[in-house]
C-alpha cells in the first residue's frame, strides 16, 4: 500500500471525526490493540495515527478561529473584498474583516461576512472597504426536509452572519490581490472591445480564459444539459491547453532550452502561478497548478515524482490551508475526476494509445466513474450523453481556449474566433435538445458504499478476499431494504404562507397546492428529492383556489420529471385544461379521504381528522366532529364571531403562523408549531406531530 495514500485517507478521516463530534482520544484508544498485531506494518500505523490527529486538530483550529462574534451595538465594518456576486436587484459581497466598530469601541478581527447591498458601484477583489451596518442577522437553518443546508454550507467556509448595508465606502489601499483585479479588469475590457457585437462569445472567452464564480445562466444550462460543464470551469484540462500553447511559443527557443534545461520549467512555473493569481485562486485551477508545480519542481531538482503523489500532496496542502474544502463540491469533483483518470486509465486502456478519440473516451469514462456518486448525491441528476459529447466538444473547447489566449495579444484573431464560437454554441444548443436526464438521488451511505466497492475492485487483493468483502457489503446494503418496508401514513405541511401539503400512504401520495410560490425552484427540488429518496409516487396533484394556477408551469415540469401527468383542480375555478380535471368535493385516495368544503380541507384517515382552514368562511359541517389538528395557513380577521367559531372546533392541537397574533389564548399551544418557520409532519397512524427544525425532527 502507498504511504501517501494512507496519509491522505487518515487526514480526511481526522477531519470527519471532528465534524461528527467524536472524541479523538477515545478513537485513538480503540487503535491500541493494533500495535500487538505482529504482521501489521507499524510504519503505516504511525503515519495513520499522526495524520489522523493532524486532520482532527487542523479542523479544530480552523473552527476555533471562526467562532461567532458578539455583534451587539455594531455600527460599521472594515475589510477586504474576497468576491462579488451580482444578483437581479442587489450584490452579495464576501469580505474578510479587519476591524469592527461598535458605538463605543473598535476591535481587530479576521472573520468572513457576507454583505448584501443595492449599491451600484463596482467592487473589485482586494479592495478595502468600510461598511455602515444597516442590519445584521444569522444565516438561517433549513426549515424543510431535503432542503439544501445553506447555513452549514456557509459555516464550513467560516461565514456565520449576513449584513445588509446601502453605504459602502472604498478606502485608499493597494495590495497584490487588487493589482491582479485591475489586470483582470483590463483583460476583460479588451475582450469586450473586440467581441462587443457578440455578447455570447465575449462571455465564453472570459469564462475559458479568466474563470468566474458566477457564470452566465445560458452557458451554465448548456454545459449541464450536454454534460460538458466541467470544460467551462478552468481546471486541469485548461492548464494542459495553456502549457501546450507555451510549448508551441517556445519552439523558436529550443536551442536555449537544450543548453539551459531548467529555464523552461522555471518559466512555466512562474506563468502558471501568475495565471492562478489572475483567475482568483479557484479550487479546480489551484489543484491543477499545484499538481503541475510538484511535477515541474521535481524536473528542476532532477528528481522523480509521479502524478498520483503530486495530486495527494496537493490535496493535503489545500486541506491544511482550509480543512472545510473537504465539503466543497468543486474540490471533490476536481480531485476525484483527476484521481479516477490516474488510477483507472492505465488499467482499462486496452486499446492503442495513439488513438486520440478512444483515449479521450477512456479518460472520460474513468473520470465519470469516480464522480457519479457525488453528482447524484448533490444534484440528483445526470446526463449520460455527456460522455459522448466530451468526445465531440473537447477539441472545440481546446481550440477556443488556445485561440482566446493568443487573441488577447493578437487582436485580429478575434474575428475567426467569433465565428468558431458561434458554430460551437449552435451545435451545443442543438445537442442539448436531445440530451435525456436521469434522476437519481443517492444517500450518504450509498456514496460511501460505492467508493468502498470501487476501492476493493481496484486494490490488488486475492480473488477470494475480494469476493468475500464485496458479498458482505452487498448483503448489509440490500437486505435491510427488503426487511424495512415503508409503512408511513402521514400528512406533511411544507413551510409557506400557503403551504404545500403532501398526503402520504406508504409509497403513494397526493400533493395539494394552495396559492402561488415565489421560490418554486426550491420547492420543486425538495419534492424531487423526497419522491426519489423515499421512493414515493405522487399519483395526484390538487390545486386549491384560482391563485394556484400560477403553479402550473413548475408543477407540469415536476410531473414530467417524476413521470406522472395527474393534475386536478379545485372547484370554483373557471379554467379547465386537457390534463387538468375538476376536483369533486370528496376525493378518496386509498384509505385517506380528502373533503373540499368552501375551499377548506378535511383530511380523514381512520379515527384521525385534520382540518386545514384556507378561508375565513365556515359551514356548520366543519363543527360536527372533533379534530386531531387544526391548521391556519391563511390570514384571519380578529373578531368575536371567528374566535367563537374556532373555539367550537376544539381540536387537540392548533398550528398558526407566527406573525398572526389574533388568538392570544392559543399562544402556548403554538409554541413549537409555526407553519412559516418549519415543516409539520402528522402521523395518521399514531396521531403524533413532528416539526422540522435545524436538520432534526423534534417532538
Amino acid at each position: 500500500m502507498r504511504s501517501d495514500f494512507v496519509i491522505l485517507c487518515s487526514f480526511i478521516l481526522g477531519i470527519s471525526i471532528h465534524e461528527f463530534n467524536i472524541s479523538i482520544l477515545h478513537f485513538l484508544i480503540t487503535l491500541i490493540p493494533l500495535f500487538f498485531i505482529q504482521k501489521l506494518n507499524k510504519k503505516y500505523l504511525f503515519l495513520f495515527i499522526f495524520f489522523l490527529s493532524s486532520g482532527y486538530f487542523s479542523m479544530y483550529i480552523y473552527q476555533k478561529d471562526n467562532k461567532k462574534i458578539n455583534f451587539s451595538k455594531l455600527s460599521s465594518i472594515e475589510g477586504e473584498v474576497i468576491s462579488v456576486k451580482e444578483r437581479p436587484f442587489e450584490k452579495e459581497i464576501l469580505i474578510k474583516t479587519k476591524k469592527i466598530f461598535t458605538e463605543d469601541n473598535e476591535y481587530e478581527t479576521t472573520k468572513k461576512i457576507i454583505i448584501t447591498t443595492k449599491e451600484r458601484k463596482k467592487f473589485l477583489k482586494g479592495e478595502n472597504v468600510k461598511i455602515k451596518v444597516k442590519s445584521i442577522k444569522e444565516i438561517n437553518s433549513p426549515k424543510n426536509p431535503f432542503e439544501f443546508n445553506y447555513k452549514k454550507f456557509m459555516e464550513r467556509q467560516g461565514i456565520f452572519f449576513k449584513v445588509i448595508s446601502d453605504e459602502i465606502e472604498t478606502l485608499n489601499n493597494t495590495n497584490l490581490n487588487l493589482w491582479f483585479s485591475y489586470l483582470r479588469e483590463k483583460v476583460e475590457k479588451r475582450i469586450e472591445k473586440y467581441t462587443g457585437f457578440n455578447p455570447e462569445a465575449s462571455e465564453l472567452i472570459k469564462l475559458l480564459t479568466l474563470g468566474s464564480d458566477d457564470p452566465p445562466d445560458f452557458l451554465k444550462e448548456l454545459g449541464i444539459k450536454t454534460g460538458i460543464y466541467h470544460l467551462f470551469v478552468i481546471s486541469g484540462i485548461h492548464i494542459v491547453f495553456l502549457i501546450f500553447f507555451l510549448r508551441v511559443l517556445f519552439i523558436p527557443f529550443q536551442r536555449l532550452n537544450n543548453t539551459k534545461p531548467k529555464l523552461f520549467p522555471s518559466l512555466i512555473l512562474f506563468i502558471l502561478w501568475f495565471y492562478n493569481f489572475l483567475c482568483g485562486f479557484r479550487i479546480p485551477i489551484t489543484r491543477a497548478v499545484l499538481m503541475t508545480s510538484f511535477y515541474l519542481i521535481s524536473e528542476i531538482l532532477e528528481k522523480e515524482i509521479d502524478f498520483f503523489t503530486s495530486i495527494i500532496f496537493s490535496c493535503i496542502l489545500l486541506l491544511l490551508i482550509n480543512p472545510s474544502f473537504i465539503y466543497s463540491i468543486s474540490f471533490l469533483l476536481s480531485f476525484l475526476a483527476t484521481g479516477g483518470i490516474l488510477i483507472l486509465y492505465p488499467k482499462v486502456n486496452i486499446f492503442k494509445k495513439n488513438n486520440f478519440f478512444i483515449n479521450l473516451l477512456v479518460i472520460s469514462l474513468s473520470a465519470q466513474l469516480f464522480i457519479l456518486p457525488i453528482i447524484f448525491y448533490n444534484f440528483g441528476y445526470f446526463y449520460p450523453l455527456g460522455i459522448l459529447n466530451n468526445l465531440i466538444f473537447t477539441p472545440f473547447v481546446g481550440l477556443i481556449t488556445i485561440t482566446s489566449f493568443v487573441s488577447i495579444f493578437i487582436t485580429f484573431l478575434f474575428l475567426p474566433l467569433n465565428l468558431i464560437i458561434d458554430f460551437f454554441l449552435k451545435c451545443l444548443t442543438y445537442v442539448s435538445h436531445f440530451s435525456p436526464q436521469i434522476i437519481i438521488y443517492s444517500s450518504l451511505l450509498s456514496v460511501f458504499s460505492y467508493y468502498i466497492i470501487l476501492s476493493i475492485l481496484i486494490l490488488k487483493l486475492k480473488k477470494k478476499i475480494k469476493i468475500f468483502l464485496l458479498s458482505t457489503i452487498i448483503f448489509f446494503l440490500f437486505v435491510p431494504q427488503f426487511l424495512n418496508k415503508t409503512d408511513k401514513k402521514e400528512i406533511i405541511f411544507f413551510s409557506s404562507k400557503n403551504p404545500l401539503i403532501l398526503v402520504r400512504n406508504q409509497n403513494k401520495g397526493v400533493l395539494i397546492v394552495k396559492g402561488g410560490f415565489k421560490r418554486y425552484k426550491n420547492w420543486r427540488e425538495i419534492l424531487l428529492k423526497i419522491t426519489k429518496k423515499e421512493k414515493l409516487y405522487i399519483e395526484k396533484i390538487i390545486l386549491v383556489g384560482k391563485e394556484s394556477l400560477e403553479n402550473l408551469f413548475w408543477l407540469s415540469k415536476f410531473c414530467k420529471e417524476i413521470y406522472t401527468d395527474a393534475f386536478e383542480i379545485s372547484i370554483n375555478s373557471p379554467l379547465n385544461y386537457s390534463n387538468i380535471r375538476k376536483t369533486p368535493k370528496k376525493i378518496e385516495v386509498y384509505d385517506v379521504e380528502i373533503n373540499v368544503i368552501d375551499g377548506n380541507l378535511i383530511i380523514k384517515s381512520g379515527k384521525f381528522k385534520v382540518l386545514i382552514l384556507f378561508n375565513e368562511f365556515f359551514e356548520k359541517l366543519l363543527f360536527s366532529d372533533k379534530y386531531l389538528l387544526t391548521i391556519y395557513p391563511a390570514e384571519f380577521k380578529r373578531s368575536r364571531k371567528n374566535e367563537k367559531l374556532l373555539n367550537e372546533l376544539n381540536p387537540f392541537f392548533y398550528i398558526i403562523p407566527k406573525d398572526i397574533k389574533k388568538f392570544e389564548n392559543l399562544k402556548s399551544l403554538c409554541k413549537n408549531y409555526y407553519l412559516d418557520k418549519s415543516t409539520i409532519i402528522v402521523d395518521l397512524k399514531t396521531g403524533i406531530q413532528e416539526y422540522w427544525k435545524d436538520d432534526k425532527r423534534k417532538y
